[in-house]
C-alpha cells in the first residue's frame, strides 16, 4: 500500500516551487523581462488603465519603437508585477494586430501570472499558429506547467526547447528549477 501525503500538503508544494522559481520565467518574447516580481495585491483585473505608465530610464531598450503603444505599455506593467493591467494591453495590442506573435507570448504569460492557465493555453496557441512551436513558446509552456504542478508536462515541454536550443539560458534555469523542485539534477 502505498503511503499518502497529507492533505492539503500539494498546495505546499506549489507554494516551495513558486518561491524557487525567483526569475525563472521568460514571460515576453524580449529576454529582458523580469517576468516573476511579485503581483501587487492592489492589481484588480478589468480595471481599466487610465494613463500610460511613466518609462523608467532602463526601459527605453525594451520597449518597441512607439513607447506609447500597447505593446510597450503591456511590457512595462508586467515588469512592474501588474499583470491584470499589462493582460489588458496584451489584450488591445493582439486586438490591433491579431498577427503580433510577440502580443500572443505576453497576454499568454499574464494569464499565467494571473493563474488563468484556460486563457493562457488559449494564447499560446494562437502564438503557435503564428510564429511556430519556438523555444520561447515551449519554455514558457514548461514554466505554466510548473506553476499548475504538473511537473510531467513541464519537463516535456522544457526538454523539447532544450533540444531546439540548447544553448538558451532561460530554457536552463526553468530545467534547473524544475529539477530543484523534484530533487533532481539536469543532465
Amino acid at each position: 500500500m502505498r503511503a499518502r501525503a497529507p492533505r492539503g500538503s500539494g498546495r505546499l508544494g506549489l507554494a516551495v516551487v513558486a518561491v524557487a522559481l525567483g526569475g525563472a520565467l521568460q514571460g515576453c518574447a524580449d529576454q529582458g523581462v523580469d517576468a516573476l516580481a511579485p503581483q501587487p495585491a492592489s492589481a484588480v483585473v478589468g480595471a481599466e488603465l487610465a494613463s500610460a505608465p511613466p518609462v523608467e530610464p532602463g526601459e527605453l531598450a525594451l520597449l518597441g519603437a512607439d513607447p506609447n503603444d500597447a505593446l510597450s505599455r503591456a511590457k512595462a506593467h508586467f515588469r512592474r508585477g501588474e499583470y491584470a493591467v499589462a493582460e489588458q494591453e496584451y489584450r488591445k495590442a493582439v486586438q490591433l494586430d491579431g498577427r503580433d506573435y510577440e502580443a500572443w507570448i505576453g497576454l499568454a504569460a499574464s494569464y499565467d501570472k494571473m493563474r488563468r492557465f484556460d486563457l493562457a493555453d488559449r494564447a499560446y496557441d494562437a502564438a503557435i499558429r503564428i510564429g511556430g512551436t519556438t523555444p520561447t513558446v515551449l519554455n514558457n509552456q514548461g514554466y505554466s506547467y510548473m506553476l499548475r504542478g504538473d511537473f510531467r508536462n513541464a519537463r516535456a515541454k522544457l526538454e523539447r526547447a532544450r533540444a531546439v536550443d540548447p544553448e538558451n539560458p532561460y530554457v536552463r534555469q526553468n530545467l534547473e528549477v524544475l529539477a530543484s523542485a523534484r530533487g533532481r539534477t539536469v543532465e
